[in-house]
């Protein structure tokens, strides 16, 4: 019995172990698809603040005359090299952490807009005698105030080059140009605000998934606790075991002995046989010496049934304790089991196939060891 309890022991203890690393292998799986999740948001998101721009500059085409379309190509091929710069920096500051590279893409990219908006709000203040002037300033403010910005300076040079140059080849009224520009500062702005409200919807989204790992934090905490609580109740049972051991060899010596004293007293007995011709008186004192023996061996005996009696009572106390660390062994299974169904449904709406492979092997592997672990169980 006490080697069939070990094993089981053993055993338990090594799925305490696989748990605690299989459950350790998830978390990193969970905060590896949060990462993935948030940069293809981000992505998106640089996309989104291309698309608008060209949309801008369609309809002020529609709207103008053939002077205004040549200014749309123009504005046109300054955003697409806008956006390819910030898509650049995007993949550049990726390769570090996930909390640095949220906050530096919300940064660059709420610079990026307020340097469009500058433009345009200098470009309105363009008069018909010192054009070339006003947008040669425009553009040496921009230079000193957005260093770190090479999309800014690109759009800042092209809109310095390309305004003089159409106002010089067709003759276009200053008022026209300034209600052209006021309308498109004001679709600016409200690009402005839609892309600040998608940045907030991803700061919100950001909290959330944080939220998220907080919780499961907390859920793997207990699960540790939990172990920990098992894992004494198991060392009280093998010191309970040891003692039980020590109260057997103990009891055993005793039996020994008892035995040793009633061989020699059959020998005794022989003797006496063999000389109760001549020792009568002897033999009465021998025979209430084996009288007073035979007391003694019903007591021993009377006591050896209580002890066996004993330690059959803490032998059934020993085998409901072992039934229901079986069924607490079953409870954390079926927790672990939950929590397995938690990370397919995660699963099935961000991860990508080479995440759910690794799941899936994961699955299959501990469903096996569930197999292995209850056939030994019903073997033992």
């Amino acid at each position: 019995m006490d080697a069939v309890l070990l094993e089981r022991e053993r055993v338990l203890f090594r799925l305490n172990e696989e748990i605690n690393a299989k459950s350790r292998g998830l978390f990193e799986l969970n905060e590896n698809a949060t990462w993935m999740t948030t940069k293809r948001r981000m992505k998106n998101n640089i996309r989104k603040l291309a698309n608008p721009q060209q949309q801008v500059d369609d309809s002020g085409s529609n709207s103008g005359d053939s002077s205004n379309n040549k200014e749309n190509d123009c504005d046109q091929l300054t955003t697409a090299t806008a956006a390819s710069d910030t898509e650049t920096e995007f993949n550049e500051l990726s390769q570090c952490t996930t909390n640095e590279d949220t906050k530096s893409l919300l940064e660059s990219e709420k610079e990026t807009s307020i340097s469009t908006v500058d433009t345009k709000v200098d470009l309105q203040l363009v008069k018909p005698g010192g054009e070339k002037k006003i947008n040669n300033k425009a553009v040496a403010k921009q230079a000193g105030g957005n260093g770190s910005n090479p999309g800014a300076k690109n759009v800042n040079k092209n809109m310095a080059d390309v305004v003089p140059k159409v106002l010089e080849k067709k003759n276009i009224s200053s008022e026209g140009l300034i209600k052209f520009l006021k309308s498109k500062v004001a679709i600016i702005q409200t690009e402005l605000e839609t892309v600040q409200k998608q940045n907030e919807a991803n700061v919100k989204d950001l909290n959330l998934a944080l939220d998220r790992l907080k919780q499961l934090e907390s859920f793997k905490e207990q699960l540790l606790t939990k172990n920990a609580a098992l894992e004494r109740t198991v060392k009280k049972f093998e010191e309970r075991n040891l003692e039980l051991d020590k109260m057997v060899k103990e009891r055993e010596v005793q039996i020994t002995n008892g035995a040793k004293e009633l061989s020699a007293a059959r020998t005794e007995i022989r003797c006496v046989t063999q000389n109760n011709q001549n020792l009568e008186k002897r033999l009465f004192k021998l025979q209430e010496d084996v009288d007073g023996l035979k007391v003694k061996l019903t007591i021993a005996n009377d006591a050896e049934k209580e002890t066996r009696d004993a330690a059959r009572q803490e032998r059934l106390t020993y085998e409901k304790q072992i039934k229901q660390l079986r069924k607490q062994r079953g409870e954390v299974l079926a927790d672990y089991k939950k929590l397995l169904l938690v990370v397919d449904q995660m699963k099935k709406q961000n991860i990508h196939a080479d995440q759910t492979r690794l799941i899936s092997d994961f699955e299959r592997d501990y469903f096996k060891h569930l197999d292995d672990a209850s056939t030994s169980s019903l073997s033992q």
